[in-house]
């Protein structure tokens, strides 16, 4: 009971209050120390969620930030990732060098002015020789950025060497925003520490990525020079077994071209003993009719070996030829008109010249059998297949560039293409081989395209073959191409006409018993008066004691001691204008470069017969004394 009649509190009650103060104290002490705890926790929570948005913001920084060779790039993705992981006002990435400043990239607020620039470069300078990260008050006071002032500044040093320049991070909140970031300090310093720490290594991948790739490039570069070089030997080292083998080539043709040579120089000579005197025994009338019979098998089998000499010595490259401007779709018109019964009448054989004029310089004989052993070629490939069209087809081209002539020059080619059984690449690469053939036996000699390839070479051709099992062959002729001109008239034989009586004197000189016996005497039966002598210093001991008056000397090229060119120069002392003859099978004395006659030089090639030979003494003589007849 309460009231003004209510006894006084007793022991108990007292007791009770105090109990309960206490236990009120306590409940404030325990909310207290609940709410104290809260607040560290929130405080703990807080500080977690900020180290952790520093964590976060590098590791976006990690994945978005790649190092790369263009270094602009990186810096802005790192001032991009530091503006959002510290929410600051201002980042900047820079340089310092020798006192210069240079903004690799920036954010927000920037110095924009020079002498705000020099601050800038002056602060960073101080702080990285006191070590310094964070810097605010009297401190700040001359740096501005954009012309507002500075209240914090968080510095990171990135990459700083003994002779390389300094980078850093600059972090920067504006005086008007202070009051904005109260944790800046607290947030901004470890973890801009970390960011500046993550932004080396990745800075320093960087450069080392950099040295990397020049290193990588370097080694491509060597690697490449390397494999050039490789390339280069290989090739070298190609050309050099191509040029052995071309040089082998080469020695082996010249040895068989002397011998060929060789052999047609003393084959000539026995061929005109042979034919010469067939045809001095034929002038005798009394001879019985079966004697003539036998005579003239003589005769014609002594010309078909005179054909197989010829080509010996076209092969050899020892031909004199007379090369005279022609047109050639002409000369290949009229060589045809023979061929064309040679070839054989089941086989086609068409001519499709070109329109353009095919002015050259050419051996007319010469290249009419280059032409005939090309065509006989196709026509023995013909010959080896069945079943199928027989067609030979000839055409002509002017190339004005770029034919395979030496320089490129212009050239005619002549392309004798086939439909005949063609050729693998074995077979191909011996055909110009002299006595090479895939004739059976007895059915050729193997010089037919020996003998192309000399005279082409002889005449600065060149020739191509493209060729394969079963689809023909084409042969390519490429001649050069000479300045347009009127082509000359082909040569027809002199008919035989009985040299006048005058009996002249020749001075004859051969070192071939026979040959000089047989020159000698188809040269009396026309009426001449001769000397005969073996050896030129017989000739000139004769001409000195005065024994012989001559109207011309007729002399043999190849002779012992002293040859034919030798003799003519020590006759034509003693005897200024005397007409000389020189005859000969073999001619490298007397012919000019490749095989050409110099002009002004009468030459007589054996073998020759003695109506021949009769017919150009007396026009040399005749051509002195001022007659013709």
């Amino acid at each position: 009971m309460t009231g003004p009649h209510a006894p006084p509190p007793g022991p108990d009650d007292q007791r009770a209050a105090e109990a309960a103060a206490a236990a009120q104290a306590e409940l404030q002490r325990t909310v207290s120390l609940l709410l104290s705890t809260q607040q560290e926790l929130i405080g703990v929570r807080d500080r977690r969620d900020r180290e952790h948005k520093v964590l976060e913001g590098i590791v976006r920084f990690s994945e978005r930030v790649v190092p790369a060779t263009d270094e602009r790039a990186f810096w802005e993705r790192v001032v991009d990732a530091a503006v959002e992981t510290f929410e600051c006002e201002s980042c900047l990435a820079v340089e310092l060098d020798a006192g210069a400043l240079r903004v690799l990239a920036s954010r927000g607020p920037r110095p924009a002015s020079d002498d705000e620039q020099r601050a800038l470069a002056t602060l960073l300078s101080d702080c990285a020789n006191w070590r310094t990260s964070l810097i605010e008050g009297d401190a700040l006071r001359a740096l501005r950025f954009q012309g507002g002032g500075v209240a914090t500044v968080m510095l990171a040093t990135v990459h700083q060497s003994d002779s390389g320049p300094l980078r850093a991070l600059v972090a920067a909140v504006t005086a008007r925003k202070k009051p904005f970031f109260p944790q800046f300090d607290a947030l901004s310093v470890p973890g801009l520490r970390m960011f500046a720490s993550h932004v080396h290594v990745l800075h320093d991948m960087l450069r080392s990525r950099h040295l990397i790739a020049d290193q990588v490039a370097a080694l491509d570069r060597s690697n490449a020079e390397l494999h050039q070089r490789m390339l280069e030997q290989q090739r070298a080292a190609e050309e050099q077994d191509r040029l052995r083998q071309e040089l082998a080539q080469s020695r082996r043709m010249e040895s068989i071209g002397r011998l060929a040579g060789g052999v047609a120089h003393d084959f000539n000579n026995m061929l005109m003993v042979i034919c010469g005197n067939t045809e001095l025994m034929q002038l005798d009338s009394s001879l019985p009719q079966q004697h003539q019979e036998s005579l003239a098998q003589v005769l014609a089998a002594s010309q078909r070996a005179q054909a197989l000499t010829q080509q010996l010595l076209m092969f050899s490259r020892k031909q004199v030829i007379r090369p005279v401007p022609v047109q050639l779709n002409q000369l290949i018109e009229d060589s045809l008109r023979i061929y064309r019964r040679l070839i054989g009448e089941d086989i086609r054989l068409d001519f499709a010249p070109c329109a353009e004029p095919t002015p050259a310089l050419a051996d007319r004989q010469q290249f009419d059998q280059l032409l005939g052993n090309l065509l006989l070629n196709a026509r023995d490939a013909l010959h080896a297949t069945s079943g199928r069209i027989k067609e030979v087809q000839v055409t002509t081209r002017v190339v004005h560039e770029g034919s395979p002539l030496a320089n490129g020059a212009p050239a005619i080619c002549i392309d004798v293409r086939d439909t005949g059984i063609g050729m693998d690449e074995s077979t191909r690469q011996n055909i110009f081989e002299p006595f090479f053939t895939t004739k059976e036996v007895g059915k050729g000699t193997g010089l037919g395209l020996a003998t192309v390839l000399g005279v082409i070479q002889q005449n600065h051709g060149t020739i191509e073959v493209h060729s394969a099992p079963g689809a023909g062959s084409t042969f390519s002729v490429y001649w050069p191409l000479s300045e347009a001109s009127e082509p000359v008239p082909a040569e027809t034989p002199p008919a035989p006409v009985a040299a006048p009586a005058r009996h002249e004197h020749v001075l004859l000189v051969e070192d071939e018993e026979q040959v000089r016996s047989f020159m000698a005497k188809g040269l009396e039966h026309e009426g001449f008066t001769v000397t005969a002598c073996p050896t030129a210093e017989c000739a000139l001991e004769k001409l000195a004691r005065g024994l012989v008056q001559p109207a011309i000397l007729v002399t043999d090229v190849v002779m012992p001691r002293m040859n034919g060119g030798e003799l003519a120069e020590a006759v034509r002392q003693s005897y200024p204008g005397l007409p000389v003859l020189f005859v000969s099978g073999y001619t490298d004395d007397i012919i000019a470069q490749h095989g050409i006659v110099r002009e002004g030089v009468a030459l007589l090639e054996k073998p020759f017969s003695p109506s021949v030979l009769a017919r150009k003494v007396r026009e040399l003589v005749d051509a002195r004394n001022g007659r013709t007849h």
